[in-house]
């Protein structure tokens, strides 16, 4: 493992070092952690001073992260899988890459980055260099990656501007927008006058603080034209692109008429068989904030369209939905794409939940391991404290499967939560729970 690192690091530092002439300050920290504790634990040896809130901030970064960089840069250890097969990708590799531009970014910029909250040229010109290192290596072509970001866009998808300065989720609870978008943008800036010139851009604080007029007037000097005609460039790009794709497109709400949470993960999938598609494919998006979804297929066929909300996968059925797989309906999509009826849930169908705490052998806490209702295929991750809150279907018996890194066992025995001893659902929540392993991780996963 920690040969493999080195040689990722090595691999990175000459990428910069040759493409770019860059070069960070040493004066910071690569962390390759196994958990967010072990990470935690590692900093407090390294003498930083970290308090309650300080830990539950890195654990929730930890969730929802592969790596960061911050004073520091973190990468997870599970980014260097021990099976090394021929489907191996150095994911470990490219995350160094992106998470060290993030330092030279605040190295370049004297500390002022991100230059003006445009977290679009943050996150997407990270990415950028990201993929380049992968087209060096072999790993990927740049026309590979455009169309992988090009297949994101939809007509729901934001514009560029309102990246600048929220989170994607804040602004449609659906994909990491600013690392799309950012990528197709930093992509068509690249292409108006190379890559040094997005480098330059990080190169020009005009003033030792940092203001909206600084950042603007650094773009404009350094690309050639204003942020806001950039904008507009963009924009008029974007519709350029999704012009003439197949979506499918529909919005869904709950059984009283609100739209369905942002961000349930919405899949169409199409079948190798007769008069369905030549190969098996699939294709997915999230809902906005509206429960409104487009996904882009990318032939025609006969599609159907699972919806997994909080773990309880649904699929469409006309202009409604079910839990039944087998009384989906297959819709032919063909040029021009295909707006489903407004679909509404059933009442009662996927309205109760389970929860409560995940605890390990010794009765501590287990966080942000990966909980699956075992009839089903889609998994919710524990928090901070391994608490969860995971939908059902409907009234039944329910036992589960935990995941922890890539390494998935079943309750066993007696143990609640097992085959022998399920979660009983009976017209009502059921909360408080307590699922224990039952034995060491290192025991469950061998």
């Amino acid at each position: 493992m920690q040969s493999r690192v080195r040689e990722d690091l090595e691999s990175v530092l000459a990428f910069y070092g040759q493409q770019y002439g860059i070069q960070a300050d040493p004066a910071f920290t690569i962390y390759v952690a196994k958990d967010a504790e072990a990470l935690i634990q590692a900093q407090k040896d390294d003498g930083d001073e970290i308090d309650a809130d300080g830990e539950a901030s890195i654990r929730a970064l930890w969730n929802r992260a592969g790596g960061w960089a911050i004073e520091n840069v973190v990468v997870k250890q599970a980014s260097w899988p021990e099976d090394l097969s021929s489907s191996y990708f150095p994911w470990g590799r490219y995350t160094l890459t992106h998470e060290y531009f993030h330092v030279l970014q605040r190295q370049m910029s004297r500390g002022l980055s991100p230059r003006g909250g445009t977290r679009w040229l943050l996150e997407g010109t990270a990415r950028w260099a990201e993929g380049e290192h992968q087209v060096l290596d072999g790993e990927a072509t740049l026309e590979d990656l455009r169309e992988r970001w090009l297949s994101d866009l939809s007509p729901h998808t934001p514009t560029l501007h309102s990246t600048a300065t929220l989170n994607s989720t804040e602004i449609d609870g659906a994909a990491l927008w600013e690392y799309t978008l950012g990528w197709l943008a930093t992509d068509l800036l690249a292409a108006r006058g190379g890559t040094d010139t997005w480098i330059e851009f990080w190169r020009r604080p005009t003033t030792p603080i940092e203001t909206e007029l600084d950042w603007r007037t650094a773009f404009q000097e350094v690309f050639g034209l204003s942020v806001q005609s950039f904008y507009v460039e963009f924009d008029a790009w974007q519709r350029e692109q999704i012009s003439g794709r197949m979506y499918v497109v529909g919005e869904i709400t709950t059984s009283d008429g609100r739209p369905l949470a942002a961000g349930t993960p919405v899949w169409a999938t199409c079948r190798q068989r007769p008069d369905h598609c030549d190969t098996h494919t699939s294709a997915h998006t999230r809902t906005n904030q509206q429960g409104r979804f487009a996904i882009r297929v990318p032939t025609d066929g006969r599609w159907y369209i699972t919806i997994d909300w909080e773990s309880c996968t649904m699929f469409v059925r006309d202009s409604t939905v079910t839990t039944n797989f087998s009384a989906r309906s297959l819709m032919r999509v063909e040029s021009g794409g295909v707006r489903l009826p407004p679909l509404q849930i059933p009442a009662g169908l996927c309205a109760h939940r389970i929860s409560g705490r995940v605890l390990d052998v010794s009765g501590m806490p287990l966080a942000f391991a990966q909980i699956m209702v075992a009839s089903s295929s889609s998994a919710l991750g524990t928090d901070d404290r391994g608490r969860f809150e995971i939908r059902v279907p409907s009234d039944g018996a329910y036992s589960f499967n935990l995941g922890i890194d890539a390494c998935w066992f079943s309750l066993d025995g007696q143990t609640l939560g097992s085959p022998n001893n399920p979660v009983q659902v009976d017209g009502a929540d059921v909360t408080d729970i307590v699922l224990r392993l039952p034995g060491t991780i290192e025991e469950l996963c061998g």
